[in-house]
């Protein structure tokens, strides 16, 4: 999926740093705390989840997520702590650290 003609991971990854220093509750939190580069991040993270889990799963989350109960939420339906998802989609978009 693409935004303004390219590739919305690739737009996060060009700014690898300072994603690491971003936090996946700060998103869920408010993504539009960081202007437009909030949304590029809120896309790739929900294009990997679909990536990795499925359309299935995710399409599960999306529906019984809320901002209060996120992170349950992700527990349950992909079984996984969310740092344990956040740090795969980090290690995804700009390799280990």
């Amino acid at each position: 999926m693409e935004i303004s003609g390219e590739d919305f991971h690739s737009k996060v990854r060009r700014a690898c740093p300072a994603v690491r220093g971003i936090a996946l509750s700060d998103l869920v939190d408010d993504f539009q705390r960081h202007g437009r580069f909030g949304d590029y991040l809120a896309y790739s993270f929900n294009a990997f989840l679909v990536q990795e889990y499925g359309e299935g799963p995710f399409a599960a989350f999306y529906r019984a997520a809320g901002q209060d109960t996120c992170a349950v939420k992700m527990e349950e339906i992909f079984g996984l702590k969310p740092e344990t998802i956040e740090q795969r989609w980090k290690t995804f978009l700009c390799g280990a650290s």
